[in-house]
């Protein structure tokens, strides 16, 4: 294994672990949303279901866009390193199209649970006190 690639791993390795720390850095926030659904139906100090579901999904999409950084960037070393060779830029940009359709499923699948949460919260009456 070369030198660069275990640094690679361990860039990839510190940057999941600080993904998971700062998760709170997502633009859609379904925890509040499963939280204001289940806050209102029961008012516990425990951790309740929604939002244990809410934190698993925000955590594996943390993991998932440090997944997709890592093969952005390992696929623009093969490209950098490629030195003329057209066998590793096509393996390159096979990576990285992979890594944005991927994304993009990824992304596509959040935004249409946000959006049945947030639906579901409203036809049930959940959300009656927030702004739509």
């Amino acid at each position: 294994m070369t030198k660069t690639l275990k640094t690679l791993i361990f860039i990839t390795i510190v940057l999941s672990v600080l993904g998971l720390a700062l998760n709170s850095a997502l633009a859609l926030d379904i925890t509040s949303k499963l939280t204001n659904v289940a806050g209102q139906s029961y008012d516990t100090a425990t951790p309740n279901l929604a939002t244990t579901i809410g934190q698993v999904i925000k955590g594996l999409l943390t993991i998932l866009g440090v997944v997709f950084m890592a093969y952005i960037i390992y696929a623009g070393y093969l490209w950098m390193m490629a030195r003329g060779n057209e066998e590793s830029v096509t393996k390159a940009k096979a990576i990285i199209r992979g890594s944005i359709i991927g994304i993009i499923i990824v992304l596509s699948a959040y935004a249409i649970t946000a959006f049945v949460v947030s639906k579901v919260a409203a036809a049930t009456g959940f959300n009656a006190g927030t702004p739509q």
